[in-house]
């Protein structure tokens, strides 16, 4: 995939994302049961961590990637969940929306090859080149949680909830 594709892809979803934000209040986005136990907010707050760690590696910052991702996915994300869940919402939204421009900022850096060569970053494979973890961490992860919103928000509408 093109630099200028995946930031196109990026950036729509996350407007729709955002436009879908605009429609919760606040009780509704710290309300639990979104997804299991978990609220809007500490959706927000789940994937602005792995945006963060996306944009460290692909950023070549330096910073080490987090021990979290020794552990597999479903205790990992429990464990980000347990960290975060009394973090304040603002707060949890500020995170999700720097997370998400140093992402960008982090893409618009990267050239077409960079993007698709499997040994110009650590973890990157033929069938897994940065494109498609990027894309992974990012427009595609924005997409499942948000069918996760809507189909709460429908519960909630409907009197389910």
């Amino acid at each position: 995939m093109k630099q200028s594709e995946l930031i196109d892809r990026m950036l729509a979803t996350r407007a729709e994302f955002e436009h879908l934000l605009a429609e919760l209040n606040l009780e509704q986005m710290t309300a639990r049961g979104v997804a299991g136990e978990w609220s809007v907010k500490d959706i927000l707050v789940h994937i602005a961590w792995y945006q963060t760690e996306e944009a460290e590696l692909f950023g070549e910052t330096g910073v080490p990637a987090s021990s979290l991702w020794d552990t597999p996915q479903d205790a990992r994300n429990e464990m980000l969940f347990v960290q975060n869940r009394d973090r304040p919402l603002d707060d949890a939204l500020t995170a999700f929306r720097l997370a998400f421009e140093k992402l960008v900022g982090v893409v618009r850096n990267l050239s077409d090859e960079d993007l698709s060569s499997a040994a110009r970053f650590p973890g990157s494979t033929a069938e897994r080149p940065p494109w498609r973890s990027i894309a992974a961490h990012s427009y595609q992860h924005d997409r499942e949680h948000m069918d996760m919103i809507r189909r709460w928000m429908e519960k909630m509408k409907s009197g389910e909830v």
